[in-house]
């Protein structure tokens, strides 16, 4: 804000500096003329063309002061999103700063949407609601940023350090994650609808409330993770590790689980109708009846509505999850 308050001084100085100029010259016009000709008409007629030509020049000085305002003000927002990109932490969070004290980080037309912000330090920065749909953020670092209820839409995040950062109410429908470090991020009530995770690291990651639907995670690593009444229906999750993650009350249906690790895992209450199991290892897991898995257990009561045991089991389900409902509060979630 000093640099800007100090820029715009120097552009009023500059301003009052060429009337001032210009009116000096007039007056030095019209004293020589007064001098040369006289005469009391004369110098009525001098005096109003005089004032005349005096507006005219400040309303031409203004003008032109205007426009190079607007360019010196489009070039000021072109180099805070260059500074935004940059390496150095310190000038970008300066420039980050900048945006939000002006408008420019929030609104429809924020600066940093759409824009490519490739190896940026952001750590720690102040990203909260800020408008960074389709931004793509390849090799950059966010290491405990703040995020809270950003719109990160369709963003691209290829090997993005998010580890710690706050991510709650962050809008990532259609995001493109590749090899993104989320270690024991905080993701509640985030939107994930159509998002692809592939080699991510979410290990301990707080996905309370997730909006997962229709998303693809392959070789994503959600060891520990919190999905507590996630809503995952009809994703796509291969190779991915879910060993001791907490599932509760989450909604699985029509969901496709391909050699996915669930060892230890606590799905009670978890909903999962219709929903497609490849070679998935449940040995210690909670199941969604609050029974424990064993080798004998006939998963068919929990996802085929065809299987004689399967209204019995909903039952049981049913209560846990209301039960469930009742903790959340107003964060209730129903399918």
């Amino acid at each position: 804000m000093k640099r800007l308050k100090k820029f715009l001084d120097q552009r009023g100085k500059r301003f009052w500096w060429i009337f001032r100029i210009v009116v000096v010259i007039l007056i030095v016009i019209a004293i020589f003329a007064l001098g040369l000709f006289g005469g009391e008409d004369y110098v009525t007629n001098l005096y109003t063309e005089l004032i005349g030509v005096t507006l005219s020049a400040g309303v031409t000085v203004a003008i032109v002061d205007r426009l190079y305002e607007h360019r010196d003000r489009e070039n000021l927002k072109r180099r805070l999103i260059r500074e935004a990109g940059s390496r150095s932490n310190d000038v970008a969070t300066s420039a980050v700063e900048w945006m939000r004290a002006e408008g420019w980080l929030t609104d429809e037309n924020g600066l940093l949407k759409e824009k490519r912000l490739w190896n940026a330090n952001l750590q720690e920065v102040d990203l909260s609601k800020a408008n960074l749909r389709g931004v793509d953020l390849t090799r950059s670092h966010l290491t405990r940023a703040d995020l809270r209820n950003a719109n990160l839409m369709r963003a691209t995040l290829h090997n993005t350090d998010l580890q710690e950062a706050d991510l709650t109410g962050v809008n990532l429908q259609e995001a493109d994650f590749f090899q993104v470090n989320l270690q024991e991020a905080t993701l509640l009530d985030v939107i994930l609808h159509g998002a692809c995770f592939h080699r991510g690291k979410l290990q301990q990651a707080n996905l309370r409330w997730a909006k997962l639907q229709e998303a693809q995670l392959t070789l994503v690593d959600l060891q520990g993770a919190m999905l507590w009444q996630a809503n995952l229906q009809g994703s796509t999750l291969t190779t991915t590790n879910l060993q001791g993650a907490d599932l509760r009350s989450a909604n699985l249906q029509d969901a496709i689980l391909r050699e996915v690790d669930l060892q230890k895992a606590d799905l009670s209450g978890a909903y999962l109708r219709g929903v497609t199991l490849e070679k998935v290892e449940l040995q210690g897991a909670t199941l969604p009846d609050g029974t424990s898995y064993t080798d004998d257990t006939n998963m068919e009561k929990f996802s085929d509505v065809n299987s004689p045991k399967y209204e019995e089991t909903l039952e049981k389900i049913e209560v846990i999850r209301q039960s469930s409902r009742s903790i959340v509060g107003k964060y209730v979630i129903s399918w």
